[in-house]
């Protein structure tokens, strides 16, 4: 781990970066980016969890597009 500007850290590792974001100490309290808009720890945690559902329940649609995307740019090749 080192430490970076503005009082964050870098953890290198991908373990120890899980076991740290979900420890409870590194959780205790609520993050100031999102001000007034999520009052609560638990508000924000309700808020993480459902864009991750969503995300995880639409993933399989956009998984593609970019490809699609890059095919109807290119159009096809002679």
């Amino acid at each position: 781990m080192i430490r970076i500007p503005r009082g964050g850290w870098c953890v290198s590792d991908a373990d120890l970066a899980r076991v740290l974001l979900r420890g409870p100490d590194f959780n205790d309290g609520k993050s100031g980016f999102f001000g007034a808009l999520l009052p609560s720890r638990s508000a924000q945690v309700d808020v993480g969890r459902a864009v991750r559902d969503i995300v995880r329940a639409h993933v399989s649609e956009y998984r593609d597009r970019p490809a699609v995307a890059v095919a109807r740019r290119l159009g096809s090749v002679r």
